[in-house]
């Protein structure tokens, strides 16, 4: 019984999708804010950025606020 249920939660994929994506779309804010940064030179605003950026995606992919 344990172990089936074990091997059901194993299995499951549903939510993995949602991560992955979310830790591409924070990849994507994270390269483009760094080359802004680059470009630009405004270094702080851009890592203020990107972690603002970052916490918003693992807040929407986890659906919490």
């Amino acid at each position: 019984m344990i172990r089936q249920l074990i091997r059901d939660f194993l299995k499951e994929e549903d939510g993995l999708a949602a991560v992955e994506y979310a830790v591409l779309a924070g990849a994507v804010i994270a390269g483009v804010s760094a080359l802004t940064a680059a470009i630009f030179g405004d270094k702080n605003s851009s890592f203020t950025a990107i972690g603002t950026a970052i916490l918003n995606d693992i807040k929407a992919a986890t659906g919490t606020s």
